[in-house]
């Protein structure tokens, strides 16, 4: 982490006090994970829009997502609606967290600032443990701006949620995508009073990847080929669970495969570490199988919009059908082997 990201002993220590502040209260015994508010970072502007966990009494934590992506994130977790399998959502959030853990759950960096912070924790759920959730990389550590971030959350969060033990309307919804938030106005630097707003969020736009054939010579090949109408492919991207541990912060590699409808063989497969950047070697994947046996699908079946928008621009070069469907059955089968 960079010195500039460092947090002081100050800000720990301020974070550590939020999170016991905040655990003593046990506002989880009457706030439920739907029960969801914003908090404003005061530096960024950017909003967390959060939840309290702990009601079904088995895992304590406050989440707090960030921006409209994350809580459109949250909602997809919430809905369960994440395809094909709800695994995939520890890939896909993006929040911050302090969650209340038993001392073998830490890391011995987590003990290591425990120590040196000369704090003091015993028994189950008492630990706290703050950790950044991004989008295909590994749980980690906070950095300065984030801990103190965290830490205006957590103040609030205990605010808002000792208020709606008096008042349950408070984060009523007065439209769809209004949300009580707490927003910061500055009195001096560092310190602020918080308002009440009950503010809208813009949907965010999502951005997916695409490539097209480059090689001209190899995609008029392609298309000298007529496509085999009894062909039919699955196509799939999605996250293996076991983490990259080659850079300083672990990550999440993604997997393409290619299998064929009608019989489960599988076509390719590669495993790319940002598929922004290397989503190429999927489209790759397809046309060295035609290029090797001279068959070419007439369609491609795919179940995630990630994985549509992937193959899009290449199979409209190509002549070949693209489909979303709401199954791919062999594919599932691999992915669950």
């Amino acid at each position: 982490m960079p010195e500039t990201e460092q947090p002081t002993t100050e800000e720990l220590l301020q974070l550590y006090e939020a999170a016991v502040d905040f655990k003593n209260e046990k506002c989880w015994k009457w706030m439920h994970d739907t029960d969801i508010f914003g908090v404003v970072d005061p530096e960024t502007g950017e909003t967390g829009y959060c939840c309290i966990i702990g009601n079904n009494g088995e895992h304590y934590a406050i989440a707090a997502y960030l921006g409209s992506e994350g809580l459109k994130g949250y909602f997809e977790i919430l809905s369960e609606s994440l395809y094909p399998r709800r695994t995939d959502r520890r890939y896909t959030q993006h929040c911050l967290m302090c969650s209340f853990e038993d001392r073998e759950t830490l890391d011995p960096e987590d003990l290591k600032v425990i120590k040196e912070l000369g704090l003091k924790f015993q028994g189950r759920n008492e630990w706290p443990l703050f950790r950044i959730y991004e989008p295909g990389m590994f749980p980690w550590f906070l950095n300065s701006s984030q801990i103190r971030f965290l830490t205006h959350i957590l103040q609030q969060a205990l605010q808002v949620s000792m208020r709606c033990a008096e008042d349950p309307m408070l984060l009523q919804q007065q439209a769809p995508d209004k949300f009580f938030v707490r927003t910061p106005r500055t009195v001096t630097y560092g310190e602020y009073i918080w308002e009440d707003h009950y503010l809208s969020v813009t949907p965010p736009r999502q951005k997916y990847a695409s490539f097209t054939i480059e090689n001209e010579i190899l995609l008029r090949k392609m298309n000298s080929i007529t496509p085999h109408q009894n062909m039919l492919l699955e196509a799939d991207t999605f996250f293996l669970p076991a983490a990259v541990t080659e850079m300083e912060r672990p990550y999440y590699p993604k997997a393409c495969i290619i299998v064929c409808r009608t019989n489960g063989s599988i076509i390719g497969y590669d495993i790319l570490q940002d598929i922004r950047t290397e989503g190429y070697k999927c489209i790759e994947l397809l046309t060295k199988y035609i290029e090797k046996t001279g068959l070419k699908p007439s369609t491609l079946f795919v179940a995630r919009e990630e994985t549509y928008h992937l193959f899009l621009e290449a199979c409209k070069q190509l002549g070949i059908k693209l489909n979303m469907t709401d199954r791919l059955y062999f594919i599932e089968e691999e992915e669950t082997s």
